[in-house]
């Protein structure tokens, strides 16, 4: 829906500059999380989380964080160039660097959901999902103040981020159901008679 509001756009909206007047006084505080986005640090912070999920034996885990940001990044880009909505003589929507801090975040927020064997309890989990949502929520704004994306932009770099890294978290679930299904429906081999 977004897309559609700023096919071609090259104006901020009101929300846009309501929240740009918000953050604006805010920019120098804002200013070093804008580099999060960037490709090496989500790379790394993509390696370490595969890492950590090959650790812990957390295969599509370790698959869904491998695939989460590269197609979210591609959709982006993708996108960037269907909507055209520029901001500073630069493609704007979405953003691609809350894409990629968002499908992160997502990863981790469904890896907090079910972790195996753990005695973390559900409440900490929740909060720690909660901080890293926040943590992107300041990525975007810092993004904003310093005047790299309208707000809109952002938005709908989180909607691409969380949305496909869900879509594919669902379907790693699917497929190994599917293939656990398969393997119980298999009939083992009878054993042989034995004689007395």
């Amino acid at each position: 829906m977004l897309s559609a509001l700023f096919y071609h756009g090259t104006a901020p909206d009101a929300l846009d500059k309501a929240v740009f007047r918000w953050v604006w006084p805010h920019r120098t505080g804002l200013d070093p999380l804008t580099a999060v986005g960037d490709t090496v640090p989500v790379a790394v912070l993509m390696v370490l989380l595969c890492y950590c999920c090959l650790a812990l034996r957390r295969y599509r885990g370790a698959i869904m964080v491998a695939l989460a940001v590269p197609i979210a990044s591609g959709i982006t880009e993708l996108l960037k160039h269907l909507i055209h909505r520029v901001y500073l003589d630069f493609l704007s929507f979405p953003s691609g660097h809350t894409t990629a801090t968002f499908a992160l975040i997502t990863c981790i927020a469904v890896l907090l959901i079910d972790p195996p064997a753990t005695k973390t309890p559900a409440s900490m989990r929740v909060v720690l999902a909660a901080l890293a949502a926040g943590f992107g929520a300041m990525v975007a704004l810092a993004l904003v103040a310093a005047r790299f994306h309208y707000f809109t932009d952002t938005v709908g770099g989180a909607a691409v981020g969380i949305g496909v890294t869900v879509v594919i978290a669902l379907a790693l679930d699917l497929a190994a159901a599917r293939f656990d299904r398969s393997e119980a429906g298999r009939v083992r081999p009878a054993e042989p008679a034995q004689h007395r």
